[in-house]
């Protein structure tokens, strides 16, 4: 892998969580879906979530977006 770039990748919800103040509650309006993410890896290998979505034409439009704020060029995982 490239050091310090982009990846969008992509994957099945299988359980969702909300976590607060409040304690923790279980989500389900999601589950089953195909759901896109944009990650900024650093040189070192850290992970930086920088963007979720339902859409792959999203994802690569915050991808991009990211690419031009100085965050490494995109790698699509999802191809």
């Amino acid at each position: 892998m490239t050091p310090g770039h982009v990846e969008i990748a992509s994957g099945i919800i299988s359980s969702q969580e909300h976590h607060s103040a409040q304690g923790k509650r279980m989500l389900f309006k999601h589950i089953g879906e195909r759901w896109f993410f944009v990650d900024a890896v650093e040189a070192d290998g850290g992970r930086v979530s920088l963007w979720d979505g339902p859409t792959y034409e999203a994802a690569i439009f915050e991808a991009e977006v990211c690419a031009r704020e100085g965050w490494g060029p995109v790698l699509d995982l999802v191809l």
